[in-house]
């Protein structure tokens, strides 16, 4: 495909994004037996957001959510290149917590940063990911348009239906340059995590293989890393996505705590006074 990084043995699924190969069967995550598969690898350049940059994008949504504007939501979503809408997400908050939120109360404010989860990557660092694995041919009909959605649907096809999935990430440098290939390599043999250089997911399998992808990526990579655009909305989205269904759910926790702390008591006061009226 014109333009886009070619990868030996692959076909380009996403231009400067997503490549493919055939690959043997896989067992099917539901209904068992083996599938026709893909191996997908799949190669994203983000800079890393701050904490302080995923709260201003939650408060702005929230200033702005309208939980019947459906459509204007939608031609939202494509023109900020948001992976997926934000603002469908508060329909998980109590409506008093969108509402505080959107007029910056400190306490659900630093309620909202403490679900952040947690990063060694600093803020403001840029980031190569690669991430592979094989996912039945069966889903691999990718129905949407815009790219930035075409990339989450196959992040979310490697990691949650993907087989023997294995992903790095390395840490480009100042003049947004990969490190040397030694460095890299130097890591992998001491099978080292180093937030500054390099992280790897897996097992001692996955230090395997990233091993060999390295040295067969690296040279291709490295002449034309700048095809590779950066994703930072893709991920601050995300990030900030994950934070609210966080926070979500310890609301709900804590609603369901409350509850059954009400419950207990008044069981004990039933016991205390068994002829009191309920």
């Amino acid at each position: 495909m014109e333009n886009s990084i070619e990868i030996p043995g692959y076909k380009v699924l996403v231009p400067n994004n997503t490549w493919g190969r055939k690959t043997r069967p896989v067992s099917h995550p539901i209904f068992g037996g083996k599938y026709p598969a893909t191996e997908v690898l799949q190669i994203i350049r983000y800079t890393n957001p701050s904490n302080q940059e995923i709260i201003s994008l939650i408060k702005a949504r929230a200033k702005e959510y309208n939980p019947l504007s459906f459509l204007e939501e939608e031609l939202r979503k494509a023109k900020e290149k948001e992976y997926i809408g934000i603002s469908n997400f508060f329909e998980m908050l109590p409506e008093k917590e969108i509402g505080d939120i959107a007029k910056e109360n400190k306490k659900t404010i630093k309620h909202l940063e403490e679900h952040i989860l947690e990063d060694d990557c600093p803020a403001g660092t840029t980031y190569l990911t690669i991430i592979s694995g094989r996912v039945p041919n069966e889903v691999l009909d990718i129905r949407e348009k815009e790219r930035h959605l075409v990339i989450a649907r196959y992040i979310s096809l490697i990691t949650q239906l993907g087989n023997d999935v294995w992903q790095t990430k390395i840490r480009l440098n100042d003049k947004d340059k990969l490190p040397k290939e030694s460095e890299i390599s130097q890591l992998i043999n001491e099978t080292v995590y180093s937030p500054n250089t390099l992280f790897i997911k897996g097992d001692k399998k996955s230090y395997d293989i990233v091993s060999d992808a390295i040295k067969s990526l690296y040279p291709i990579l490295s002449n034309q890393l700048i095809k590779i655009q950066d994703d930072y909305n893709v991920i601050l989205a995300t990030k900030a996505v994950v934070a609210i269904r966080e926070t979500a759910k310890c609301l709900e926790m804590k609603k369901s705590l409350k509850q059954i702390a009400k419950d207990i008591a008044r069981k004990f006061k039933e016991r205390d006074n068994p002829f009191q009226k309920n």
